[in-house]
């Protein structure tokens, strides 16, 4: 599974760009199933979108209204050599100094992982593989920065794509930040072809917002604004 993700930078789509969940998505969709869990609306931040999307495939057929994804990766054009040094910098120095000079009184800083991890300390101190995780940590790193040429090419849109075949019916939000470097170098022509694939597919709405300056993880600095944000994209009446 490590070793597909890393080639594709996806869970749902094999190296042929066929739908073919991995195992876990599959499994966790049918333990909502058995608990009488119904999902209609799907929601990530970052490389969470890899989930979200497949989840969306794996759910009943026409049952999610709505899948919203904010700094989705596999959408830029940095090359791996660039993307993945600037992606360090911001989380490492950029992004750390931002939350923590945010006013948001929701801003996940170090004090609320601190206060997260005294009070869980079995999540964030558990009995862990340093072999499996330092294997998946490669594998999040290879696939979360694999180039494409062109946005539509990305496994984002390409997922989102075979989502809309699955979930016609479903609305997709779609938040970019302008100063982000899994956006960088992308066009408004080649994000509007993305938007035409997508839309293509469904008869939902496709919405999208670039906010202008916003950093990589900007929703962890601002999550009340990433909130307000959603509730707009996503609303019936936006």
């Amino acid at each position: 599974e490590r070793r597909r993700f890393a080639r594709t930078g996806s869970l749902l789509a094999d190296e042929q760009g066929r739908p073919d969940p991995l195992p876990v998505c599959i499994a966790l969709t049918t333990a909502l199933r058995q608990q009488g869990i119904s999902v209609v609306a799907l929601r990530s931040d970052s490389s969470g979108r890899m989930l979200t999307s497949a989840l969306a495939w794996c759910l009943e057929a026409g049952s999610v209204l709505s899948v919203f994804q904010n700094a989705p990766p596999h959408v830029g054009r940095l090359p791996r050599r660039r993307l993945v040094p600037a992606l360090l910098l911001e989380d490492l120095r950029i992004v750390r100094a931002m939350t923590q000079a945010s006013p948001d009184c929701d801003r996940i800083d170090d004090e609320l992982r601190r206060f997260v991890q005294d009070q869980a300390p079995t999540l964030s101190r558990g009995a862990r593989s340093t072999r499996r995780d330092a294997s998946m940590a490669i594998a999040n790193l290879v696939g979360l920065a694999r180039p494409q040429s062109e946005p539509i090419q990305g496994a984002a849109i390409q997922d989102l794509v075979l989502v809309r075949k699955m979930q016609p019916g479903a609305l997709v939000a779609l938040v970019f930040g302008g100063a982000d470097p899994l956006f960088r170098g992308v066009s408004w022509a080649q994000l509007s072809s993305a938007v035409v694939a997508i839309a293509a597919q469904g008869t939902a709405g496709v919405r999208v917002a670039v906010v202008d300056g916003a950093r990589h993880n900007a929703h962890s600095a601002y999550p009340r604004f990433y909130q307000a944000l959603e509730r707009a994209l996503t609303s019936s009446a936006a």
